[in-house]
């Protein structure tokens, strides 16, 4: 069989590594929550998952196309907290030292990029695990490819998916077409809701199957007159919300394989955080220069 391919979606584990951590600086006032969070979740899915072929995506400064389609496009987002913006640099710094490959490209988000490689991936019969909780990445699920969420330890089949939502996977989009998606500013339809949206999806298919079918009734309620009067707007949020699997990234299995962190770069890193947990687990044997060799396992750091 051959061997899965885990594709972590870096971008959307910063936010939410800074929130479910307290807030922590080291003595000098460095915040430091997003960067020990989003270690302790690479740090259990390595464990736990021990990947063969790994990649995470990250989203850069640069609008994409979905800018050009829809200028107010996330045009709802507020700057990052100003304690977390120092982190985005050491977290990318802790991911080339944990020597995790890196997915970038402008004019895309990374989830077009895990999109596209999940496309090139089930052609080369790999396997593909999604390390997200995105709703929009979920649309990806099918028989070869799953989705974990490692910070809510669960894992999303198709079937936890048409649970979640109302419809399967392949219907994501669509029913974010319709109720629109308030944290990525998509407007969707007026006074139209996820469950609204599921009922007309699966009546009536797609979301053109949906627009072809309502004028045929007698009698509509006023969220289906609202998706008839909004029907540009419904087919402008689907193209928002519709994942690119085109997008300019090959698929190279040997820059994907995965190899072991380097203590070398991982321990100054982690010792300049005060990270000395993370510091035992991923670079015990690393010292800092100067310092007396450790005298046992427990004695690689204090505190």
């Amino acid at each position: 069989m051959h061997p899965r391919l885990h594709l972590i979606d870096g971008s959307g584990y910063i936010f939410r590594a800074y929130y479910a951590i307290r807030p922590l600086s080291t003595r000098a006032g460095l915040p430091t929550n997003a960067v020990m969070g989003f270690a302790r979740m690479l740090l259990k899915l390595l464990r736990e998952a021990q990947p063969q072929l790994l990649g995470i995506a990250f989203d850069t400064a640069a609008k994409n196309f979905r800018h050009d389609i829809y200028a107010a496009y996330k045009a709802n987002r507020e700057q990052p907290p100003e304690d977390l913006q120092p982190q985005f640099a050491l977290i990318h710094e802790l991911v080339e030292a944990m020597q995790i490959p890196v997915l970038l490209q402008e004019g895309f988000e990374a989830d077009d990029l895990i999109a596209s490689l999940c496309r090139q991936a089930r052609a080369a019969q790999h396997p593909v695990t999604v390390v997200s909780a995105d709703k929009d990445l979920m649309q990806l699920v099918d028989d070869e490819v799953a989705m974990y969420d490692p910070l809510g330890d669960r894992t999303f089949d198709a079937a936890a998916v048409e649970q979640k939502f109302g419809v399967p996977p392949g219907r994501i989009a669509d029913l974010l077409a319709l109720a629109g998606d308030s944290s990525d500013n998509v407007p969707g339809v007026p006074s139209v809701g996820p469950k609204t949206a599921a009922r007309l999806l699966n009546a009536y298919g797609d979301l053109e199957g949906v627009l072809r079918a309502l004028p045929t009734l007698a009698k509509l309620k006023a969220a289906e007159r609202a998706v008839l009067t909004h029907q540009a707007q419904a087919r402008l949020s689907q193209r928002l919300t519709r994942l690119d699997d085109h997008a300019p990234i090959t698929l190279e299995l040997d820059k994907l394989r995965y190899r072991q962190p380097d203590p070398e770069r991982l321990g100054p890193l982690l010792h300049r955080l005060e990270a000395h947990g993370l510091l035992r687990d991923l670079a015990p044997n690393w010292r800092p220069p100067g310092s007396a060799p450790a005298r046992g396992p427990d004695a690689a750091c204090t505190g």
